[in-house]
């Protein structure tokens, strides 16, 4: 059976939605930033906000099918930023989300807190591109599907000579290592805080280097110890 990366068509949003919600709902992260499942009321108003995400000129979406079956194993969502940014249009980016009516608050908080603030801390107004989310569904899991998408973005950061960015989950930092991804800041969330399972979940900044154009440098910093860091506070 093998996978195909295609342009997410804008009829496939239902299709990612529910996707995102099978990748990640069980994870540890989501078990802090969710107390409950989303109900049909939440769902649709995540379709409407990724309708109007889709028809952003900076995003791009694309899927990986299966050839023989037409189901979407994974999918990626990307934005590319080939000029710098205006500050109001960072600050509008990197707001927080306010948390939905099955959200655990504090977790929400803790968690989207990390991403908005190491985007602006990692990013700011330059340009650059951003992988904002690359899942695939549980049943699809260990056929490639994840590798296949990110080189997809990263050819098209390459071609536009851009640095990539992404926030890895525990389970990705290794695929995104692989592929030249390189950890800048690491944040450690104690899941039992947050009154979910035991244990801790660690979120790593990390940064690939842009390639396409001589002469272009990265602004990677060392990172800077082996120690993660604790939670943020905002």
């Amino acid at each position: 059976m093998p996978l195909v990366v295609q342009p997410l068509a804008f009829d496939d949003i239902p299709k990612y939605n529910s996707l995102f919600h099978d990748a990640f709902f069980d994870t540890p992260i989501g078990s802090i930033v969710h107390r409950a499942p989303p109900s049909a009321a939440s769902r649709e108003a995540q379709i409407k906000k990724t309708a109007k995400q889709f028809h952003n000129p900076h995003t791009r979406f694309w899927k990986a099918v299966d050839a023989d079956t037409g189901e979407i194993a994974a999918a990626a969502k990307w934005s590319f930023y080939t000029e710098d940014r205006a500050q109001a249009e960072v600050d509008e980016d990197t707001q927080v989300p306010a948390p939905g009516p099955e959200s655990n608050e504090e977790g929400h908080m803790a968690f989207f807190g990390h991403i908005a603030q190491s985007q602006r801390e990692f990013l700011g107004t330059k340009k650059h591109a951003l992988l904002h989310v690359l899942m695939t569904h549980p049943r699809h899991r260990k056929r490639g599907a994840g590798s296949i998408l990110l080189r997809e973005g990263l050819a098209e950061a390459d071609r536009l000579g851009l640095e990539s960015y992404v926030a890895a989950s525990e389970d990705g930092l290794p695929l995104y290592a692989k592929h030249g991804f390189e950890a800048v800041k690491a944040v450690t969330f104690d899941l039992a805080k947050y009154g979910s399972v035991e244990g801790t979940s660690t979120n790593t900044i990390m940064i690939r280097p842009a390639r396409a154009k001589e002469g272009v440098e990265s602004t990677v910093e060392a990172f800077v110890s082996s120690k993660t860091i604790s939670e943020p506070m905002s």
